[in-house]
């Protein structure tokens, strides 16, 4: 996602990554709720033209994420 957010310097464009921790067959799964939150970034209004990430109720830059989980919901933070 960083090296992304350099290439597509200036796109005008939101691209939004997500995903989720939980699979998406399981009963409590974080990944419907990223998806529909990251769609609703990306369509809004005002949209943020830059490389971000979607994860756990959080949109953050993806120029300056770090993955701090791998086995729970808040798996990306930014300092």
């Amino acid at each position: 996602a960083t090296a992304l957010s350099f290439m597509l310097e200036n796109l005008g464009k939101p691209v939004i990554f997500t995903g989720s921790q939980i699979p998406l067959a399981e009963p409590h799964t974080d990944a419907r709720q990223n998806l529909i939150m990251a769609l609703i970034f990306a369509a809004s209004d005002a949209p943020i033209s830059e490389v971000t990430i979607f994860f756990h109720d959080k949109l953050i830059r993806a120029c300056r994420s770090t993955k701090v989980n791998t086995g729970e919901l808040h798996a990306f933070d930014s300092p």
